[in-house]
């Protein structure tokens, strides 16, 4: 791309851009702006990189830099980009406004791996669609926003189904994504997995009918968090059936940070915190967190807030070695400390250690587990001397 551009359709059933078996990579500094407001499509795409007739040509887009723009009207059936084989957004911008679906891939991934790509007012369906493959999402400086004009039982916001390939999973590893939708935000369907392992995610599913459903995550596989910082929610009135997060299958979280709001439930099923360490888990009865309740796995289908964080620390005493969990990387003291049974000092060591993210293990220079009242403390500095976790008291 060269320059500003624009291409502007006000003939009935005209494309915009039309590529048919081909391989396309957008690069440039310049910007490509295709309106077709002032036309019908009838259902034909405003830009298209398809293979219609099969033939197994590699039929995939790319944005690697340049800013391309894609205007339809609200009522049309069609999809604003379409591509057969697979599409990838490296960097540059990539905004839609309008259509029935912002971004449809039939066969094949859609990976944002950089850049910025908005799909505004999408009419229905989804924003971002892999009809038979995954959605892909990372890097740090990605960012996502999707959002639907219609906040309605229908629309999705990141959809993934596969009934011709083997599977069709969500992946975020990175980046800010934000997903507003009127059903489901983020849907794995056809046994399908939601992967979130870092960046900053928000998932909103905000019906504003009198039916249906709301959820911010839904998930007909699994839903595993292993990192990043992840709110779902699902708002409406009485009337709707709102949930943060819902799996058919099992929702594990083993890292990360996550909110999960629904004005009838929060998340379900339970989660499975068995790999995360030490997680401060808060659950409330009301959706705005302030009915804080005991968290109780048997208990959750009451809550309709959950959230977890992974701020705590660890440090306990087995068998000649000191553990220590750790939700970050960081330097820390390890201080040991023996008392007779007057309460006297008789021993101490202290270590200043660099503790890695996740379970740590140091073994004492002198000192020895043979006797008297024995604190195992963790410090943040020697100076300031504030405990990050509940000490280890050991008695002899």
């Amino acid at each position: 791309l060269v320059g500003d551009n624009k291409i502007t359709i006000t003939e009935n059933g005209t494309q915009g851009v039309f590529f048919y078996e081909s391989n396309l990579k957008v690069t440039g500094s310049g910007s490509l702006t295709i309106d077709v407001t002032g036309a019908d499509t009838f259902g034909n795409s405003p830009f298209d990189v398809s293979n219609y007739n099969n033939r197994g040509a590699d039929d995939s887009f790319i944005l690697e830099s340049g800013n391309i723009t894609i205007k339809e009207n609200t009522q049309d059936y069609a999809y604003c980009l379409m591509a057969s084989e697979g599409m990838t957004v490296k960097g540059g911008s990539l905004t839609t406004d309008g259509g029935n679906c912002s971004i449809v891939c039939t066969k094949g991934d859609i990976s944002i791996l950089g850049g910025t790509v908005n799909c505004k007012n999408y009419a229905g369906d989804s924003g971002i669609w892999s009809f038979n493959g995954s959605i892909i999402i990372s890097g740090n400086d990605t960012t996502v926003n999707v959002s639907s004009l219609e906040k309605d039982e229908y629309s999705f916001g990141l959809f993934v189904e596969h009934e011709i390939v083997p599977e069709g999973n969500v992946y975020i590893s990175g980046g800010n994504v934000n997903i507003s939708a009127g059903q489901i935000a983020i849907y794995a369907d056809y046994e399908g997995d939601i992967n979130i392992s870092g960046g900053t995610v928000n998932a909103c599913a905000e019906n504003g009918t009198d039916e249906g459903l709301a959820v911010g995550m839904y998930a007909t596989g699994s839903i595993n968090i292993t990192g990043g910082n992840v709110t779902a929610s699902g708002v409406g009135n009485s009337n709707i059936t709102g949930v943060g997060m819902y799996s058919d299958t099992n929702i594990a979280v083993s890292g990360g940070n996550i909110t999960a709001q629904g004005v009838t439930q929060a998340i379900s099923p339970a989660p499975n915190f068995t790999e995360y360490a030490n997680p401060i888990i808060t659950a409330a009865a009301d959706f705005d967190g302030k009915d804080i309740q005991e968290y109780d796995e048997a208990a959750v289908d009451s809550y309709k807030y959950l959230s977890v964080a992974g701020k705590g620390y660890a440090i306990s005493y087995d068998n000649g070695k000191i553990n220590i969990s750790s939700p970050e990387n960081v330097n820390a003291y390890v201080v040991l400390a023996k008392y007779d049974d007057l309460g006297k000092l008789t021993d101490i060591e202290i270590k200043n250690i660099d503790i890695s993210l996740g379970n740590n293990s140091i073994i004492p220079d002198h000192f020895t587990f043979d006797s008297g009242s024995i604190k195992i403390m963790l410090w943040d500095s020697f100076d300031s001397m504030n405990q990050l976790c509940e000490p280890e008291d050991i008695i002899i």
